[in-house]
């Protein structure tokens, strides 16, 4: 009877993964889709998702696509920038709510190019960053320490213009 028992728990944790993973699969289909980002009912579904989205957020930083985007909420400088920005945005974003933290930065600033124009490769490098990020802390990622752009070229600033 006790083998039973275990069987079907087993089995219970096994489709509730499954289940786990395809609703990610599906809220990150549906933020690719999204025309905009000021989307915010998939953002608060992103951010109630947790730390155990991150890896699926990693996954779509280097997709090659871009939206027009201010700098700021008050600025009406528009330029193009690249969706894995806001994906990356999303992570620190998830990390300060569960730190009870607010993440108050909104573009990642090229340091050596000295710009908030970033290009497709800078996209790749962002991506290997965060995943070696991930990596890293994936034995400490309860307690999900920020520092993925650290020593880098990178770094989050807020834009002003």
């Amino acid at each position: 009877m006790k083998k039973f028992l275990n069987l079907i728990l087993l089995i219970i944790f096994f489709l509730e993964n499954i289940y786990s993973q395809n609703s990610f699969d599906e809220l990150m289909d549906r933020f690719i889709q999204i025309p905009e980002k000021s989307d915010t009912t998939i953002y608060n579904d992103i951010i109630s998702s947790g730390i155990e989205i991150i890896p699926y957020l990693i996954e779509i930083i280097d997709i090659n696509k871009q939206f027009l985007d201010f700098c700021n909420i008050n600025s009406n400088n528009l330029y193009l920038n690249y969706f894995g920005v806001y994906a990356a945005k999303l992570i620190e974003d998830i990390i300060a709510n569960k730190n009870d933290e607010t993440f108050n930065f909104n573009k990642i600033y090229n340091k050596k190019e000295n710009t908030y124009l970033l290009n497709y490769e800078d996209m790749i490098n962002i991506k290997f960053l965060y995943k070696k990020w991930w990596e890293n802390i994936n034995d400490t990622k309860i307690f999900c320490k920020r520092g993925a752009l650290s020593g880098s070229n990178y770094c989050w600033k807020y834009c002003e213009n």
